[in-house]
């Protein structure tokens, strides 16, 4: 066989493989990163949970910007990505739940965390994030306004300040977020869920003490 003959084959191989690919997404055919967040959850005996958002994370350059998954179950929402294979947070039967994403957002230029609320009213046209993030003795208030993706809600907590300081309070505080244990949040909350007329549909919020998920 020629020179010329191997690249042709090679080429129609390669095409072959794209067109089985393009077909494989299209019937709704996990893909393999899919394929690794079904295996975290069996190997975790985890429910089987229904996909309702995923995102490539622009912080893991090294780690190719992982995708990053979130499913739905009853009672649970599970999160995954690289760094974090599943993270299963418990999910509130009575109206929405606050759950952070395991891996950064962006790292550059402006260090940005995820944070995404499931299982918001009907009719949610608008949703808005304040939280207060704090570090010893510093403390300050961020307002983020919902991005809808699909059936949730995605709020992205960029830093303010000291953006080339990974030793800033600020940093840290966003950091511990991505990191802590899907229970409690380390920080108070308030999500509030607006209409298409600007009217409050419902108020999620969390004091911060451990005391869960309340109705405002």
């Amino acid at each position: 066989m020629t020179s010329r003959h191997i690249r042709r084959a090679l080429r129609n191989l390669g095409l072959a493989a794209l067109a089985a690919l393009v077909i494989w997404s299209m019937k709704g055919y996990p893909l393999p990163m899919e394929m690794d967040f079904r295996r975290y959850e069996r190997q975790s005996l985890a429910e089987r949970s229904e996909i309702l958002f995923r995102c490539e994370s622009q912080g893991e350059a090294m780690l190719g910007d992982p995708d990053m998954f979130l499913g739905v179950t009853d009672t649970a929402i599970h999160t995954s990505s690289d760094t974090h294979p599943l993270n299963i947070w418990p999910r509130n039967a009575d109206g929405p739940t606050l759950v952070v994403l395991p891996s950064e957002l962006e790292l550059q230029p402006v260090f940005t965390v995820g944070l995404v609320a499931v299982g918001a009213p009907e009719g949610t046209a608008t949703a808005r994030l304040t939280i207060t993030l704090s570090r010893l003795d510093w403390a300050e208030d961020y307002t983020v306004d919902g991005q809808r993706q699909g059936a949730v809600f995605l709020f992205s907590l960029a830093a303010r300040h000291g953006e080339d300081d990974w030793r800033s309070h600020e940093r840290e505080a966003l950091s511990e977020l991505t990191h802590q244990q899907p229970r409690t949040f380390l920080y108070p909350y308030t999500v509030e869920f607006f209409d298409a007329d600007g009217e409050t549909l419902d108020v999620l919020a969390y004091d911060g003490y451990g005391s869960g998920e309340v109705a405002a």
